[in-house]
């Protein structure tokens, strides 16, 4: 049957019904479309919910990221620190006349490196 002619059909059977008949049918159509709205606003709420938890997800991210980039940064800062000292620390042991091995051995460079300085 086409989409118009059960509309009409419908309406006529709604004409025929009798008035108990008619209210406990618009009764239950007005329970349908407030259900249905309720489930719209539920899945709204939902999609709400979720995009803020994203939100705050991706936040939390950036925050733990940025701290973590920090943390890593100041390490490496200091290993590159350390390792330009004993560098320096060797070239002045060194122009000191003091021997490649007491050099590597004070500060744990490599003889073939400290020679090269």
């Amino acid at each position: 049957m086409d989409k118009g002619l059960k509309i009409a059909t419908k309406k006529i059977e709604e004409v025929l019904q009798s008035e108990e008949e008619l209210r406990l049918y618009h009764k239950i159509q007005l329970e349908k479309m407030v259900r249905e709205n309720e489930k719209i606003k539920t899945e709204e709420k939902i999609k709400e919910g979720m995009q803020k938890g994203i939100e705050k997800g991706i936040q939390k991210g950036i925050k733990e990221g940025m701290q973590k980039g920090i943390e890593k940064g100041i390490k490496e800062g200091m290993r590159k620190g350390i390792e330009e000292e004993k560098i320096r620390f060797a070239i002045n042991l060194k122009k000191d006349g003091i021997s490649v091995e007491k050099i590597a051995k004070f500060t744990g460079l490599n003889i073939e490196f400290i020679e090269e300085l």
